[in-house]
């Protein structure tokens, strides 16, 4: 590790805003035609690989077109027929292209992962890839520009703590989650997707070079190019009076291991075109000039090949912010030395100078240049050929397709997150107690946490059903802003963008028109639909009473709360509702949050709902973040609460969902903690271990929803089948010990999906608050495996190792009593969390293996067949009872 510098405080000049209209600028300009290359130019043959292409190109090149190749905004080289290019085009959730046609969005990458289906953002990602490539070709064919062949996206970073703005562009806190999906992401984007079906995990996909073969193109070119970022410990915009362009991430070796970097390696290894530094420092040298980042760790240590790329404004940092050089010239240089070969925004000035003063040399900037034209050439800007580059016929027709849009849809439903899903509400109209509760615990039940005796006794709120209702209400300030679902880094939707309250009448149109000249014989009748804003999503002036008295004259009332990613004021009127609203951001880039209740008077709201009118109470999450919404978890009169993320083009599920034509089937891909949690830790401490913890791996303290919880409208069942692995003799990461298999059964309700988490713990839960009895029969392992272990004499394991470990997630479909089986490996880099020091050797002794509420237990002994004693249950605490089991 290098040694730390002392770091100074800064408030930056640049804002989000003036970023993005410099972007808007440089994506507009510098694309004038190529002129013709020069006769016999050698880099025109495509029978010769790329880096070959690349050197010959580099060898015709001056100092000065060498170095205007070093901006995110490059130069023409009309000289040798090179037109111009922006790397930059976001593609985090769709390609955010700003022209009339537009591109398809999907939810948030949060909500994309909220999904826990790899085969699905294989397929979405495989889009997004289709449709840069559709606008790169319409560019090129409309007058020989480049335009959207390199993608600045996805972000990988790890979302550790609650309050961080930019959380809803990740994959969420879980590093194999985020490794699963970034390898789809990285993938389709690039190669397009496979055609198959299974719902298995791609734990470790083969490594692909720069110059190497790609599925579906033996000749390796990029649909578009990806860029993961932001390499590396970047979780944060703002905390304690130092802002991420300052900022030095002060991380344990083990937590960048085991935590910050493991999604990194695993995007590498698939072979992603380039990689993005970080506006901060990692202990104590900025990210970007990190010689022990991007070269030992990155290049030799991972064997990259493609580009780096600084965040835009971090080369300038370096010096500026982090005092790490005395000037521009100087941190150019160092970014450079380390492995930066692309600066967003500027480079080229500051390296003119570097180069002028003897700071770097021609070698060192050839050798970046070098790799940017390899990958220019791999993204096919000197190929528009069919017969030699097979994506340049796709067509902008594909843009916006309804297939696309199909999947824009499925995706929303896949993402939502039945929290609740509690008794229809009592009928007083006085009842606003928090005794009621439900939940917790990660159960598939339906049932909301109720009692036994509750749940045989009442329906649950949902699903809604129209043949009981005559009117709906629809409340609050995320019911009808249909740009708010867009959540950041978006451009223009392709085709139609609908808010929820236009879905709803979609919907609820449908409905009533099938009924027409049907009447009572159709078992229904038609219903009506009201919307009441009732609040801003910040700010005051709720109108409590208002929409108490309409929620009184209706049956149900659906509030449709969250927060807001926009980051500038606007005021607008919508096409429905005739309301006037402010949405300023309450969330994303440059606005973490200070604490997470759901801002304004938004609350307000249900609360005045719950206590003056009897009717039932639906509350939708429209956010990034998690929320502490344990108001509305512990009343009674809310019967379900629903998480829609920020859905993208995709709000027509809400619906689905809603009314049951769909059974949720999404599970948090992040804890939502009370609110609280916020006081007990800094925003910058980067820590992961120490109390209160961070993240499902490490948090000691009672949650509001754990990691991996969603409901469902159908009840499965679960019990394993576990056998040796091939491999439990090496203790090499990918070595299988374990070979798993999770029977599950739909027990009752309607035909659903169900995602199947797989985690392993070394202690069980606490047995207390009237918890199931952890009995003899689950205390006996299923399986005695024997295997290269670490003796662990006390039985106790190492101080700091993981509450526990997701291992593996499976999507399966079942209806009618079916069941399926869900297929898990689990690995000595598994086990390996939980051994001592960051050996990566796991310890001997008891491990449970948990799907949902079952447990199954396993005895790791050592290759001389020494037991090693068992642990104890462990004293965390916890918030509530613990489901019933699930029968088996």
């Amino acid at each position: 590790m290098p040694p730390k510098v002392p770091l100074q405080r800064f408030t930056p000049p640049r804002t989000l805003a003036l970023l993005s209209l410099l972007f808007l600028v440089l994506q507009a300009s510098g694309q004038a035609p190529p002129s013709s290359p020069p006769p016999g130019s050698p880099w025109k043959d495509a029978s010769q690989s790329f880096e070959q292409r690349a050197r010959q190109f580099l060898a015709a090149m001056t100092v000065e077109e060498k170095l205007g190749q070093l901006n995110s905004q490059t130069d023409p080289l009309d000289r040798l027929g090179l037109p111009a290019f922006n790397y930059w085009t976001g593609c985090a959730h769709g390609v955010a292209d700003f022209s009339t046609q537009g591109a398809t969005i999907f939810p948030m990458p949060l909500g994309l992962a909220a999904t826990f289906d790899q085969p699905l953002m294989l397929e979405i990602a495989s889009i997004i890839g289709d449709e840069a490539r559709a606008k790169a070709n319409a560019a090129h064919a409309k007058d020989g520009s480049l335009y959207a062949t390199n993608c600045f996206d996805p972000n990988i970073n790890i979302y550790r703590d609650p309050r961080w703005g930019r959380g809803a562009e990740t994959f969420g806190e879980d590093p194999f989650l985020t490794a699963a999906m970034v390898i789809a992401y990285v993938r389709g984007v690039q190669w397009g997707s496979s055609n198959s079906s299974s719902g298995a995990l791609v734990a470790q996909a083969p490594r692909r070079g720069v110059n190497g073969s790609a599925a579906g193109d033996p000749r390796g070119f990029l649909k578009a190019g990806v860029t993961c970022k932001h390499f590396a410990a970047y979780s944060l915009e703002e905390a304690e009076g130092v802002t991420r362009m300052g900022f030095d991430a002060v991380v344990d070796p083990r937590d960048l291991q085991e935590t910050y970097l493991p999604a990194f390696e695993a995007c590498v290894r698939e072979g992603v075109g380039s990689v993005m530094c970080s506006y901060n420092a990692v202990n104590g040298t900025p990210a970007c000039a990190n010689d022990w980042l991007l070269h030992e760790t990155l290049r030799q240590g991972w064997q990259f090949g493609g580009f780096v790329v600084s965040d835009c404004g971090a080369i300038e940092a370096i010096s500026d912010q982090h005092a790490f050089s005395g000037s521009l010239a100087e941190g150019a240089a160092a970014a450079l030395k380390a492995g930066t070969d692309l600066g967003c925004f500027q480079f080229r000035p500051y390296l003119n100078q570097s180069l002028a003063q003897g700071l770097v040399s021609q070698q060192e900037l050839d050798a970046a240049v070098l790799r940017l034209l390899v990958a220019r050439f791999r993204q096919g800007h000197f190929d528009y050929d069919a017969t030699v580059n097979p994506w340049v016929t796709i067509p902008a027709s594909v843009v916006g397709q309804p297939s696309h849009l199909a999947k824009a849809r499925e995706a929303a439903a896949k993402s939502i997150v039945l929290l609740k899903n509690g008794p229809r509400a009592p009928s007083s109209s006085n009842s606003s107690s928090s005794s009621g509760g439900g939940g917790g615990g990660g159960t598939s039940d339906g049932g909301g946490g109720l009692s036994e005796e509750a749940g045989q006794a009442a329906l649950p709120t949902l699903p809604l059903q129209l043949s009981e209702l005559t009117n709906i209400t629809v409340v609050g300030p995320l019911a009808n802003q249909s740009e708010l679902l867009l959540g950041n880094y978006y451009g223009n939707p392709a085709g139609q963008l609908l808010s929820p309250w236009e879905a709803l009448q979609k919907k609820v149109a449908a409905w009533n028109a099938a009924l027409t000249g049907q009447g009572a014989a159709a078992g229904g009748r038609t219903v009506g639909l009201n919307l009441m804003p009732g609040a801003d999503v910040v700010g005051g002036g709720a109108l409590v009473d208002e929409v108490a008295t309409a929620c009184r004259a209706s049956d149900v009332c659906i509030f449709f709360l969250g927060t807001s990613m926009i980051s500038t004021d606007r005021t607008r009127k919508q096409r429905s509702g005739g309301y006037d609203v402010v949405a300023p951001a309450t969330e994303g880039e440059t606005w973490d949050r200070h604490d997470l209740l759901l801002p304004g008077e938004q609350l307000s709201l249900v609360q005045g709902a719950a206590k003056r009118s009897n009717a039932t109470i639906v509350v939708v999450l429209v956010h990034g973040g998690p929320l502490d919404v344990s108001w509305l978890e512990q009343s009674d009169r809310v019967g379900a609460i629903l998480t829609a993320w920020f859905p993208g083009q995709g709000a027509e599920a809400i619906p689905d969902v809603l009314f049951g034509d769909t059974s949720p089937s999404g599970r948090l891909p992040v804890t939502f903690p009370f609110n609280n949690y916020t006081e007990q830790i800094s925003l910058a401490d980067m820590h992961m271990r120490p109390w209160p913890g961070r993240t499902h791996r490490y948090i000691q303290v009672p949650v509001l929803y754990p990691f991996g919880h969603g409901l469902s409208y159908a009840r499965f069942g679960y019990s394993f089948q576990i056998k040796p692995g091939p491999d439990a003799s090496r203790t090499a990461r990918g070595a299988i010990w374990l070979s798993v298999a999770v029977n599950t059964t739909h027990l009752s309700g309607p035909p659903a999906e169900d995602a199947v988490l797989l985690f392993v713990s070394r202690q069980l839960p606490p047995q207390q608050q009237g918890q199931r009895d952890w009995g003899a029969d689950l205390l006996q392992p299923l399986l005695n495996l024997t295997a290269a272990c670490q003796p662990d004499a006390a039985g106790q394991g190492w101080a700091g190792q993981p509450v526990q470990v997701l291992v593996g997630f499976y999507r399966i479909a079942l209806a009618d009593g079916r069941s399926g089986i869900a297929s898990f490996s689990v690995t000595a880099g598994n086990l390996g969390a939980f051994g001592s020091g960051g050996s990566g050797q796991p310890p001997c002794g008891r491990y449970w293996l948990r799907a949902d509420d079952a447990w199954a237990a396993v005895d790791v002994l050592p290759l001389d067949g020494t037991p090693s004693p068992l642990p104890p249950p462990s004293p965390a605490p916890s918030l509530a009872p613990a489901p019933e089991p699930s029968p088996s």
